[in-house]
């Protein structure tokens, strides 16, 4: 006797499936997913374009090698997260509340109001190379000579339109003591007749005279004196008597860039730094060539036949001074002049990283 293959109660009918049932399609099983969160904008700080060179300037390798923060980040590898982060902090709240940075580099400031300006002369020390004074010494910058982001330094030494030469003569004195240029001796009177160019003093002549006595207290030459061309002809800005790896050198020829924020204010808010460097490049190379040309200069009327003149482009040194061009700028601005000279041999910088 076969055992059944199903058990069932007695009495119970066998459950015959309904047609719907049988009609109906095998159940399907769909992956079950987490909801997406979608990102609260509000809760995320997007970095402002005013405050993009502070982070480029933090990022770049040259700030990362400077000694302060070699030795900072050397310090915080020693210590725990809790302190690294503490330290940092400490940091940004000195440098936002007080301007304080570590010894040996700078952050440019971000205004409230957006832009960049440098600090003028905010209390910073610069590393620089002295040919004349013993190799590497210490600047330390002092706070007497703060201007606003739109407007050049020589700006503030104007009163009633008119230049103050006397304001000017003081901060050439107060660079060369910030660079410990102890013998350096100029007169009153000796500014005055190299802030002077045709019979005029101006802005830019007063602002070149200050420009060449820094570069005279560097030790790229000495005796700096502006030469009689003749009525209404401007030459190379001086003449000089150059010194060490300059000693070929007879003229030179100033240059003085400004920021972005300060051709802003001069131009009707129109800016292009970049432009602005490319043609006083080319300018310093066009002029270097052209003073030196014996059949260019013998086109000229009124030309002064005692005056002394570059006898090769070589020697005229241009002299680039980006005192008034903010730390964020002031690379962009010099490989733009860069770019656009001949020979970048015979073109000086100075106040290219920060300012004495």
């Amino acid at each position: 006797m076969g055992l059944p293959t199903e058990a069932r109660p007695i009495g119970v009918p066998p459950r015959l499936p309904s047609a719907p049932e049988i009609n109906r399609p095998a159940p399907q099983h769909f992956p079950q997913y987490a909801p997406t969160i979608n990102p609260r904008l509000d809760k995320i700080r997007f970095v402002k374009p005013s405050e993009l060179p502070l982070w480029v300037y933090i990022m770049d390798e040259q700030f990362i090698r400077t000694p302060g923060v070699s030795k900072l980040i050397k310090e915080l590898r020693g210590g725990s997260l809790i302190e690294t982060a503490a330290a940092l902090v400490v940091i940004l709240v000195m440098w936002q509340i007080m301007g304080v940075g570590i010894d040996g580099f700078q952050i440019p400031i971000v205004p409230p109001n957006g832009g960049v300006h440098r600090p003028a002369n905010g209390g910073i020390q610069q590393q620089i190379n002295h040919p004349k004074h013993g190799g590497r010494i210490t600047v330390r910058m002092s706070e007497s000579n703060q201007c606003p982001a739109y407007q050049t330094q020589i700006e503030g030494f104007v009163k009633n339109g008119k230049v103050d030469l006397r304001n000017c003569y003081d901060e050439v004195n107060r660079r060369a003591s910030e660079i410990g240029c102890t013998d350096f001796e100029c007169s009153f009177e000796r500014f005055e007749a190299l802030a002077m160019e045709n019979g005029d003093v101006t802005s830019t002549t007063a602002r070149e005279a200050i420009t060449i006595l820094q570069g005279e207290m560097n030790g790229y030459y000495r005796n700096a004196v502006r030469e009689d061309y003749g009525n209404g002809i401007y030459g190379p800005d001086f003449k000089v008597i150059g010194q060490g790896e300059y000693s070929h050198v007879t003229h030179v020829e100033v240059k003085n860039p400004v920021g972005s924020d300060i051709e802003k204010a001069s131009r009707n808010g129109y800016s292009d730094i970049v432009k602005q460097g490319n043609k006083i490049g080319d300018k310093l190379s066009k002029q270097q060539a052209k003073w030196s040309n014996a059949t260019f200069r013998a086109s000229l009327s009124n030309l002064n036949s005692n005056a002394i003149f570059p006898q090769s482009p070589a020697n005229t040194l241009g002299l680039v001074d980006e005192f008034d061009v903010p730390i964020s700028e002031k690379m962009i601005v010099q490989n733009a002049v860069e770019n656009n000279c001949t020979n970048t041999s015979s073109v000086i910088f100075i106040n290219n990283e920060t300012n004495i």
